[in-house]
Order: structure tokens, then sequence, then C-alpha cells
């Protein structure tokens, strides 16, 4: 075994097991410690994994010397074929496509493309590449007829393609080698690509009469501005990012129609691409979503024909087509303390009733049969409180956007459902009674915000408070997007960094914003289609287009139906496919209206268990340190409050607790104890 190297020939021999691979020959890529086994490929391409005992050094050649190109064979100018029948082999691709690179490297330039059902002609010899992967070299004849060109668009002088690209999940690309009954006739051939015909001789030079410079009015009429440009965003939507460059963090989202200003000049990325600036008002009016110790600054790309997706903005537009109020000047004219609000007042708004939109608390109950925990905050990892049993019931005030309900008075936190890729949505508990209204239906799988729209005209009022009663903070326009943090059964939304609340929807029932679903998809889309034109280098690549009409039919007859899940799985693929927004966006407000008509079987309300099942074990209280004096005496006296279930008590008790001292976790405890019940 001392002779066995790594880049090595060697041929198999003394093999039992399978004496048919007896006497072939291959390049030894590896030894395995663990398995005292040699991984050799076979000139067939295949892999074995084979004792040292069966094999046997055929030379010294090394991995540089495989690498070293084999003289071209001769080549008659005009034949179909290379001579020489053992020094190339034909194969036929099975594969809807199969690249042809300028090196044998998988990121290397693509000088052609092969297409399903082609036959192409190689050289007898294998090239292999740095993982050890063996590549085809096209002959000379073939590089001309499938018209090989390299990056500046001359003929290409090597084409190299894989015949098994199963370490990149592609699988077998190309059959054969094919038997000599296979191969073409010359007559079936495809003819080589005609050299171009001489440019024709320049034309004579004429005199060019210059026009006269327009008259001043209409130079007056196309101006676009100089301190700073406006642009209509042309797609359905677009990313704003924190730096000029693809994969840099999104902070915000434009939509098909809006208005955006920017500074004039371009910003190239590093690739040549053209991107805009945004301006300072501009930033502060879309509510950019900075990390901390990053610049405040934005961009959005201007052309997104490299990646597949066209023009993005139009403009610079002319002075005629800028906004008459930009940024929204509603926000400029919030009412004063003791001052009259507008005259269009907001679409919450109703001064004659000083109710909520709905109820402010929702009662759920327990349909979990090993009950649910009661957390200090909203993740699995947290210090639980208590249990609350199957059947019994609970009162919750607000609720993350990936299920975790907050019980009222701040007194911990329950799972009330959650999604996973596995399970799909499953339910702990249920609400008793009718299903709350909630801003979004959706229930996502990983925590944190998300993004949503006003799709009231002209705007929606920020307040301090989620109710109609509370001070005005500021307003959004129509159409801009915005971030909250979680949402309350009665339809009010909490905004990111404390900056208020906002109502969803309206006293009347119409609809103020909506949440689009599956953003996160299309980001992640536009950068499959990025890397992969990347790769392709300007080559035609489909990247699902073929699928539109099958996924477009599929989005319809799920809008015939009624479930739930199947629309959500419909849009999902829309999304992905980048189907026109419009029709995404109303499947989206179908599926609000499905939710909360359709009822899960299951979730009717959980019966007792069995006399012979054994009893729940009681609550068990964490163990920690008794509150005494003050403190304790105003947490008996919520204790007494949250067993009555009235409201108004149990939060004059949670006030008087805090005044006493108690800690919020004894709140929490306390209340989380003694609340609920059959």
């Amino acid at each position: 075994m001392a002779d066995l190297a790594v880049g090595r020939s060697a041929t198999i021999c003394d093999l039992k097991g399978s004496p048919e691979l007896n006497g072939q020959s291959g390049l030894l890529l590896m030894f395995d410690e663990s398995k005292k086994r040699w991984l050799i490929q076979l000139d067939d391409g295949s892999k074995k994994m084979l004792r040292g005992a069966n094999l046997q050094a055929a030379s010294t050649m090394n991995m540089a010397e495989a690498m070293r190109e084999a003289p071209v064979p001769s080549f008659q100018e005009g034949s179909g074929l290379s001579p020489g029948l053992d020094q190339f082999q034909w194969f036929e691709v099975i594969k809807n496509m199969v690249f042809v690179k300028q090196d044998p490297f998988k990121d290397a330039y693509t000088v052609a493309i092969a297409r399903m059902g082609q036959k192409i002609e190689v050289y007898s010899r294998r090239v292999f590449d740095t993982e050890g992967h063996w590549w085809a070299e096209l002959t000379i004849g073939q590089m001309r007829r499938s018209d090989c060109k390299d990056a500046e668009g001359d003929p290409a002088r090597h084409g190299y393609t894989l015949i098994d690209a199963t370490h990149l999940g592609l699988g077998q690309l190309m059959r054969g080698p094919l038997p000599q009954s296979e191969w073409p006739a010359i007559e079936e051939l495809p003819p080589p690509p005609k050299p171009e015909p001489p440019p024709p001789p320049p034309a004579p030079v004429k005199p060019v009469v210059q026009p006269a410079p327009p008259p001043p009015a209409a130079a007056e009429e196309e101006d676009t501005g100089d301190e700073f440009h406006w642009f209509e965003v042309a797609t359905s939507m677009i990313f704003v990012k924190c730096a000029p460059h693809k994969d840099s963090k999104t902070v915000a989202i434009a939509q098909q129609g809006d208005l955006v200003q920017v500074l004039p000049e371009i910003v190239p990325d590093e690739e040549g691409n053209p991107w805009v600036e945004l301006t300072g008002p501009q930033i502060q009016h879309m509510s950019c979503d900075f990390e901390e110790g990053l610049d405040k600054v934005a961009y959005l790309l201007l052309d997104g024909s490299h990646l597949g997706l066209g023009r993005m903005l139009n403009g610079p537009l002319p002075r005629s087509r800028w906004p008459s109020q930009p940024f929204g000047q509603a926000e400029a004219e919030e009412p004063q303390a003791g001052e009259a609000e507008p005259a269009a007042a907001p679409p919450e708004e109703d001064p004659a009733a000083g109710v909520p939109m709905s109820v402010e608390v929702q009662t759920l109950e327990v349909v979990c049969k090993e009950g649910v925990v009661v957390r200090y905050e909203a993740t699995d990892d947290s210090e639980d409180l208590a249990r609350i049993e199957f059947g019994e019931r609970i009162d919750v005030e607000e609720e993350t956007f990936d299920g975790w309900a907050r019980i009222v008075c701040d007194a911990g936190w329950i799972r009330r459902c959650a999604r996973t890729k596995k399970d799909g949505l499953v339910q702990h508990l249920r609400p008793v009674g009718t299903l709350p209204h909630l801003a979004l239906m959706e229930v996502q799988e990983r925590p944190g915000r998300r993004p949503f729209e006003v799709v009231h005209q002209p705007y929606v009022y920020v307040r301090s408070e989620p109710s109609s009663a509370g001070q005005v903070k500021g307003s959004m326009s129509f159409r801009k997007i915005f971030w909250a943090v979680s949402q309350r059964y009665d339809g009010w939304l909490r905004l990111q960094d404390n900056a208020g609340w906002a109502p969803s929807v309206s006293r009347s029932g119409d609809k103020l914003v909506h949440a689009p679903l599956f953003l996160e998809l299309v980001e992640w889309c536009d950068r499959t289609r990025s890397a992969g034109s990347h790769w392709a280098h300007g080559n035609p690549v489909s990247f699902g287009e073929d699928m539109a009409p099958r996924i477009r039919e599929k989005l319809q007859q799920a809008r015939a139906g009624d479930d739930p899940e199947e629309l959500l799985d419909a849009i999902k693929r829309a999304r992905a496919l980048n189907l026109p927004a419009e029709d995404i966006k109303s499947a989206e407000y179908q599926l609000e209206e499905l939710r909360r008509l359709w009822r899960d079987p299951a979730a009717k309300r959980p019966v007792a268990p069995p006399p012979a099942a054994k009893a729940p074990a009681p609550r068990k209280r964490t163990e920690a340190a008794e509150p005494t004096g003050p403190a304790a005496a105003a947490l008996a006296d919520l204790a007494s409050a949250a067993a009555s279930g009235d409201a108004a008590s149990i939060r004059s008790a949670t006030a008087a607790a805090k005044a006493a001292g108690a800690s919020k976790k004894d709140i929490a405890r306390v209340f989380a104890l003694h609340s609920g019940g059959g």
C-alpha cells in the first residue's frame, strides 16, 4: 500500500465481491482512516471505496499531471466529426439544460448551454477539478457547432461540462458514452455558425444641422429639480436597504405607485448597478428601521434588470408630477392640547360613543390535554409561574404575532397557539364566544415584529393609548408601511419602539391597515434570482416562470374553496413567483374572512376527563421568598379580585400592589394562581 497515494492512478485487482470491476482503472481521491479504505473514481465517473489490497498503483501520475491537457487532435476544416474514433466520445443531455464552462470549475464563465436531447462530442480523456469531480472537454468541432463564446464575445478556446452533478444535487446530467450506433450522422449535425459578414463601408458624413434650443418655458416644464429628485416605484414592491447592496439589511418597504424623494447623484454598487439615496425627510417619513450604531442612510435599487426584475423606479419625475403635500402634511398639523382636532376626523373616531371598538379582554379556554404553562415572558425558556389545566379559562388582553397571549394586568404569558413547519397550526387555547377581531389572523413561525400597510385614505392617527380617546401622537398616510410588535383583541396595534398605538379597523368595520404575508420569502427569492443570474453570466435562466400559470390556477382554485390553510399555501407560492400584487392582496383579504368564519371541528368546548382518569395535580408555586408587610396584604387583595373576575377590581388591586412594593413576578404569580376557573 506504500505505492498508493492521492492523485495517483490505480487498477482494481483480486476483487471477489464484484469481479466485474477487476481490471478497471481510476484515480485515488482520498484515504478514509476510519474505514481503512481508499476512495477511487473510475474512468466512467463512478466512485468506489476499496481496500488497499485490491488496488495496484498504475503509475506515478499526480494531480498536476492529471490536470495537464492532452494534445488537441488534428481537426480537418469543415468536417462534421472529429477524427480518431478512440479519441472522442458522444453523450446525450438528459436534463433541461447543461452549462458548458470555460474552465473545469462550477463557477467558471458559461460559454454555451446544451439542451435536453442534444448530443455532444467530447474528448475521451477526462479532467477533474480541485474537488476531484470529473469534467468532459468538448471537441473543437462541438465547440464550433455550439457556438461557444467567451466573456469578450470571441470564440471560446475550451469548453467543459459535468457528466454527473450529484455532488451539486442535480444528479446525472448526460447519458453515455453512447454506442456508435447512436452517434449522429454528419447530415444530422447542425452546421457551424457562418462567419459574420464584414461591416458595410461607412456612409459619407453629412453635415448635421443642430436644432434650435427649446424655448425656456418648455425647459421649465421638464425641470426635475437640482437639490433632489422624485421617483415613482414601478414594481409591485421594492425593499429599502441600509447600503447600496442587494444583501444589506432591509429597513423599509415601498410599493407600486409610491413617490420617493432621493438625492440627485447616482450611487453605483460594487458591480456598477445604479442605486439612489433617500433624502432625510423621506427616510423619516418611511420610518426606516435602522440598527443601533448604523448611519441613518437608505438606498433604493434604480434598475434590477441584472436580477431579472426590470426597471424598479420611474423618473426623475418633472415638477408637474411632484406631490403637492409630500410626507403627509397632516403630521405637521396635529392637534395641540386644548385645540379641536382637524375637520377630517380619524376614521376610527366616533365622538358619540365612548366605548372601544371591540372587547378589550378575551377569555380563552384550555384545549390542550396536558394544560398550559404560564410564563414570565413570551418565550418557552422563560420562568414558569403556574399551570392552567385542561378546561380552565383565563383572561388575556394582548398577543404577539407568533401566538403568545399576555394575561390581563401583566400577569404573565401563555402560548395560545403556535405554527411549525412540521405540525402546521397547533391550538392550545381557544376563544370563548365570538372570535376576536385581530389585525393579523395568521400566526408567524418566528417571534418578532411584522410590517403593516395603511389602506385607508387619507391617513390613520397614531395615539398614545389603545383607545380613540388617547392623545394623538401623529399620523400615517395612505400606503405607508409601518412595523408593529403585538396586537390587542380590540383591533389596536402596538407600534415598535413605543411609538404609540394604531387602529386596524374602524368602528363601522372598515379595514384601516393590512398585513401583507410572506414578505421575507419575497426578499429571499429576490436574492436567489440574483445569485442564479450572476452564476449564469447573462445566459438565459429560468427561475420557475414556467410554473406561473399553474400557480395562478392553484390560487384561483383555493379562492373558490373554503379551506384557509389551502389558500395560505397558494398565497405563499404566488408570492414566491412574484404574481401580480393586487391578485395576492385580494386573496389575503379573502383569507382573513375565512379565518373569522371558519371553525375547526376539534375546537369545541373540551369535555372533562373521564372519572377513571387521574385527577390533575394542583398548581404548584415556584419557590420564592414570600412577601411580607404591606406588599403581602396588597397581594392578598389582588388574589381576591382575581378570583372574582371583575376587571375594575383587578386593575385597582394591581395598582395597589405595585404601590406597596410588590414585584412584577409576585403580581403575575398571584394573578395566575387565582384567576380563571371552570
